[in-house]
């Protein structure tokens, strides 16, 4: 039983219900019907919002599909899972302030002996954030934040496999200034901006409780990655010590359509880093090189290509490269993804090398064909292929799809190997909404 609501609750508020169920996991697990997801969710989530805050309430229940575990199941239910956010006018200036509160419970999380484990994290949140325009257009930047965060643990395993219950806090003080200089040129044709940026960035050496991690699972050094006020996932895992972010953004748009970006910059580790993965990209002191580069013309043509290379002598680690030509309704668009495993600092495992293609046609007003297929060129197999023809009408959508799950996964210290099926799927998707129908597209495979 699958079924989403979404209901509006006047302009400040809606509520979303989901119930994903099976008695026989089975069944979907050999079928593929839950979307490549091993696991299913259940829950509510409930929004408001305001014009300078927003506050999300949410609950999920999750069932395991997979025939064998490994670490990245979903150990327990989110009940609940509560957070708030606040943005003040300005204070003086353009000086505001900013408050934040999460608050999530685990319940009924499995431990290594057999038992259930509960536990809760609360955590708040304020900061306050200063930017200045100076002579010559510099454009400065200070802020500072604080943040207290209580744990609670209910039979929780620790580092040694042994059952911990009772209560844990840190306090997180952060800051970091800002400098920037945006550089304009404007012509008849063309406008240019160049804007070189540096932030440092101070954060107390302090790590979480080395047994509540919720909802982090670390960190990949890329142009995202890169001046924001947090580089690790979640809020369980925590910077420690100093480090300077810098790097020089540059775009050009003609008088037409036409526009170019681009960004590429480095993060420095004053101190050092705890726990580096030698595929992060961080290392202690200058870190590999990111880079960002786009083109785009109107609404039907872009290339956009990301990557990063080594600090040491520029060997790619990491190239991502996606373009696309067409309407939403036709398309073309192209993919290429190269990435470089790392055993260790000076270890060289794995390259990875995939390409995408694919193609959308309307072939009249409702009915439309969709295809992509991702090939493993070091594998010399196809990753995933989709295919399907679909009926849209405003209130029902009528397909039939094709996929090809390609993919092989062995996991560590278990016998066992997981290779992917070819499946075929009829579908009848029935909407009872005042507006027009949703466009039906594949999940993002690159």
């Amino acid at each position: 039983m699958f079924n989403n609501d979404l209901v509006e609750l006047g302009e400040h508020a809606r509520m979303t219900m989901f119930l994903q169920r099976t008695s026989d996991k089975t069944y979907l697990q050999k079928y593929g019907f839950y979307n490549a997801q091993p696991f299913l969710d259940t829950g509510a989530r409930a929004e408001m919002f305001a014009q300078s805050g927003y506050v999300t309430a949410e609950a999920h229940m999750f069932q395991e599909l997979r025939a064998r575990r490994n670490k990245a199941k979903p150990s327990g239910d989110i009940l609940p899972n509560i957070r708030g956010v606040y943005q003040s006018a300005p204070l003086f200036g353009d000086t505001y302030a900013s408050l934040m509160t999460d608050m999530i419970g685990i319940n009924n999380a499995k431990t290594n002996n057999g038992g259930t484990s509960n536990m809760q994290r609360m955590l708040g949140q304020a900061s306050v954030t200063s930017p200045w325009t100076i002579w010559g257009g510099q454009r400065v930047t200070l802020s500072g934040s604080a943040r207290y965060d209580i744990y609670n643990f209910d039979n929780t395993d620790d580092l040694n496999n042994q059952p911990f219950s009772g209560m844990e806090t840190r306090f997180l003080p952060s800051g970091y200034a800002e400098w920037a200089l945006p550089l304009v040129n404007t012509g008849k044709d063309w406008t240019h901006v160049l804007n070189p940026r540096v932030r440092m960035t101070v954060m107390r050496s302090l790590d979480a409780p080395a047994f509540a991690n919720i909802d982090s699972s670390g960190t990949l050094l890329s142009d995202a990655t890169l001046f924001a006020d947090k580089r690790f996932s979640g809020y369980d895992l925590w910077e420690n010590g100093e480090f300077m972010d810098y790097g020089v953004g540059w775009s050009s748009f003609s008088s037409g359509e036409l526009s170019f970006s681009g960004f590429a910059g480095q993060t420095f580790d004053l101190s050092t880093p705890k726990d580096l993965d030698p595929n992060s990209g961080f290392h202690d002191g200058a870190s590999d090189y990111v880079a960002r580069l786009s083109m785009e013309y109107s609404d039907w043509f872009s290339v956009n290509n990301r990557l990063r290379a080594s600090n040491e002598d520029l060997e790619l680690r990491h190239l991502e490269t996606t373009g696309k030509v067409g309407t939403v309704d036709n398309f073309i668009e192209t993919g290429y993804i190269y990435a470089v495993q790392l055993k260790d600092a000076n270890t060289i495992a794995e390259r990875t090398n995939e390409v995408l293609v694919g193609f959308g046609v309307n072939l009249t007003g409702r009915l439309n064909v969709r295809t992509r297929t991702t090939y493993n060129i070091t594998n010399e197999r196809i990753q995933r292929q989709n295919a399907g023809i679909y009926y849209d009408h405003p209130c029902y959508t009528i397909g039939f799809e094709y996929r090809k799950d390609g993919a092989r996964r062995y996991y560590q210290n278990i016998d066992y190997t997981y290779i992917g099926r070819t499946t075929f799927k009829l579908m009848f998707n029935l909407r009872f909404t005042e507006g027009r129908s949703e466009r039906r597209d594949f999940d993002d495979d690159i």
